[in-house]
């Protein structure tokens, strides 16, 4: 019995030593799961507080619908009058106050610092971290108004916090659209070895389109751009407004409307109409209406592409100069020592050991008052911007046969997308650049936070590790309005790109209506337009304001 006993204890601490070991085992064998510090972009809520740190309330930094729609009712004869008159001060005084109105908390003063006590809502500490414990995705919201730089001692302890409540020893770190911009300047700022990987999303961090152009005054618009700008703005397609009882205006209203006004021109004469007046009279709304708004914020000089910027300087501060020197050398040092030096500082991280990957959206066209709206975009950020190089080519068209043929010759042509439209092989990291089809700048869905996080626990990972993320994919969505008539997700996912199935509007805009017979012999006519649009110039008389 005894014998028994002893020969059943040493079978029980036999199990108990193996099942110890077999724990440690699979304790050792499981990764250490890597937090990710996630970057947001423009539009963390920035709220006014009172000397005791009480918040007063967020403070509005966009325009608001409603007050655009009174200013725009209070201001229609007065517009009418200017259209009539070509006298555009008393309109251009107006929209100037209204702007100055607006922004009025919001803006930030000469120097770039805040007003009226405003900051960013969100406080970064433990608590505040520890709110994703069990993501391991960790939310890092900033005041997008300042400069990248003046972000850094609070992201510096976040990170410190979120280390601390993930109890990791290594992290991850993503930039999204002007985040890019905050996650570039933290790593050249730190170079913490503690960073395994560095990635970026829509990224802004060597520009945002609209911006360079409106600061610098180069805003045009042409018929094409809105056509296509119309098909790809999902929220129109449902259009339906009743005119009279027995007609609706709808979705394909416009489009047909659109359609015969562009193959007659007459989508380019009110473009040119447009254009005419803004070109001569923009100095009198541009510098004093933006310098009240979004020139005031360094964040948003921090997104001015380079080819743009030093025309946007002396666009917004001629005349006042030694008012803003503070502001102009703050933007300055970010502007020529962090996004001039993007790519070196990038490199620098990769010989470091740093995994920098880069998430690029495509497949729309930019603002349609840009200079290169038809350029590969995500609406806001081009794809050469976005991935830190990679040559494209424009909305409907696709690389020639030489441009393959050299592909194929050097071996490259795998980097070639599905459409033909983008190499990838020209970007900064070919091999660690995803191109996603079909997404809007503004569109974070969670099925890419999941492939993001993907990455982040996989910092070996490149475009060939996993066949579920293939460097081209396509975002597919579902989406419906719901009681407020507010258009929501309702499913999604990403797939691998196929070209002969995957088609979204803009595609199909190409593939149909672009190659209608009216649109083809629209050029035959060109000289025509331009005989009437010379006419037009020299009877119309010059803007005022």
């Amino acid at each position: 019995m005894k014998v028994t006993k002893k020969i059943v204890a040493l079978v029980l601490c036999l199990s108990m030593l193996l099942s110890a070991a077999a724990l440690a085992l699979t304790s050792a064998a499981q990764p250490e799961v890597i937090p990710l510090v996630y970057i947001n972009g423009y539009g963390s809520g920035i709220n006014q507080y009172d000397e005791n740190g009480r918040s007063l309330g967020r403070v509005d930094d966009v325009l608001n619908t409603e007050d655009i729609t009174a200013f725009l009712n209070d201001n229609t004869t007065v517009f009418m009058k200017a259209f009539a008159t070509q006298d555009w001060t008393e309109f251009c005084d107006n929209l100037v106050a209204f702007m100055l109105s607006e922004y009025e908390y919001a803006r930030l003063d000469e120097n770039g610092d805040p007003r009226y006590n405003t900051r960013a809502e969100q406080i970064h500490d433990e608590a505040y971290a520890r709110k994703f414990t069990g993501t391991n995705i960790y939310i890092f919201n900033y005041d997008w108004r300042l400069d990248p730089t003046e972000n850094m001692d609070e992201l510096s302890a976040y990170v410190e916090a979120v280390l601390k409540v993930s109890g990791s020893s290594v992290y991850a770190m993503l930039g999204r659209c002007e985040g890019a911009a905050i996650a570039l300047t933290y790593y050249e700022t730190y170079k913490d070895p503690r960073m395994v990987e560095l990635i970026f999303y829509a990224s802004a961090a060597k520009g945002a389109s609209p911006i360079g152009e409106a600061f610098s005054g180069n805003l045009k618009t042409d018929s094409d751009s809105i056509e296509r700008y119309i098909y790809q703005t999902e929220e129109l397609h449902d259009l339906s407004y009743p005119v009279t009882d027995n007609f609706i205006f709808t979705y394909d209203s416009l489009v047909k409307i659109l359609r015969i006004a562009n193959n007659v021109y007459g989508l380019d004469l009110a473009c040119w109409a447009v254009n005419n007046v803004y070109q001569q009279i923009w100095k009198s709304i541009t510098p004093e209406a933006l310098r009240g708004s979004y020139a005031s914020f360094p964040g948003f000089w921090a997104m001015c592409e380079d080819k743009y910027y030093e025309d946007a300087k002396a666009a917004i501060f001629e005349g006042v100069e030694e008012e803003y020197a503070g502001f102009i050398t703050k933007i300055d040092n970010y502007h020529y020592n962090i996004m001039n030096k993007a790519e070196d500082i990038l490199l620098d991280a990769a010989e470091n050991g740093v995994t920098v990957n880069n998430i690029v959206k495509y497949g729309k066209q930019l603002f349609p008052v840009v200079e290169n709206s038809a350029a590969q975009s995500d609406g806001v950020c081009t794809v050469e911007n976005a991935s830190f190089g990679a040559y494209s080519v424009d909305i409907g068209k696709t690389f020639d046969s030489n441009y393959i043929n050299n592909a194929v010759r050097t071996g490259k042509v795998k980097y070639i997308s599905p459409d033909i439209c983008i190499d990838a092989s020209t970007a900064l990291f070919p091999d660690n650049t995803w191109f996603i089809k079909n997404m809007m700048h503004a569109e974070f869905p969670n099925t890419v936070n999941d492939f993001a996080f993907y990455l982040a626990q996989n910092p070996q990972a490149n475009v060939n590790t996993d066949a579920r993320y293939p460097q081209y994919m396509f975002y597919q969505a579902t989406k419906e309005r719901n009681e407020k008539n507010v258009l929501v997700l309702v499913e999604d996912s990403l797939l691998p790109y196929d070209s002969t199935e995957q088609k979204n509007d803009i595609d199909d805009l190409s593939d149909t209506y672009n190659n209608s017979f009216f649109r083809k012999i629209k050029p035959v006519f060109y000289v025509f337009y331009k005989l009437f649009e010379i006419t037009l110039k020299v009877l119309t008389p010059r803007a005022r304001s």
